[in-house]
């Protein structure tokens, strides 16, 4: 992931990204119920979950427009986030944009099982679910 309008380079490294990742492997049913969640309670294909790292984690609905806006303003450096977003399969596939120091970074898997039995096995309301995921993320990731 790029820093909007920096070139790549190795500097640009932060271990927010490694962290994140780390946790999304250890939480994929739990972020997979969340999203199929959401999803559900928006009622809109064009909404997505966001994740916003700053001051402290929290998730937030992105709008696809919003993106759509963001990209343009970046001379469209973010347009393969929007195509992975525009052809995902909510069904089978968890999408979060995650936003961090001026950065995007697109969380994408395939959870096994698939996000409505996620949901179902993870028995909970979803703003228990947010809560757990969100002190969960605050301990474990660090910005630099």
């Amino acid at each position: 992931m790029l820093p909007f309008g920096v070139p790549r380079s190795d500097s640009t490294v932060h271990p927010w990204r490694s962290q994140l990742d780390c946790f999304v492997q250890e939480h994929k049913t739990a972020l997979a119920a969340l999203a199929w969640g959401l999803r559900q309670e928006w009622q809109d294909p064009q909404q997505y979950l966001g994740l916003d790292l700053q001051p402290t984690p929290h998730f937030i609905c992105c709008p696809y427009d919003a993106l759509e806006t963001l990209n343009q303003r970046l001379d469209r450096q973010i347009q393969e986030i929007l195509g992975l977003l525009h052809g995902h399969d909510p069904e089978t596939e968890v999408a979060i944009v995650a936003i961090a120091q001026g950065q995007l970074k697109l969380l994408y898997f395939q959870p096994d099982p698939q996000p409505a039995l996620c949901f179902e096995q993870h028995n909970r309301d979803l703003d228990a679910l947010i809560v757990q995921l969100e002190t969960t993320l605050s301990r474990l990731i660090t910005l630099s």
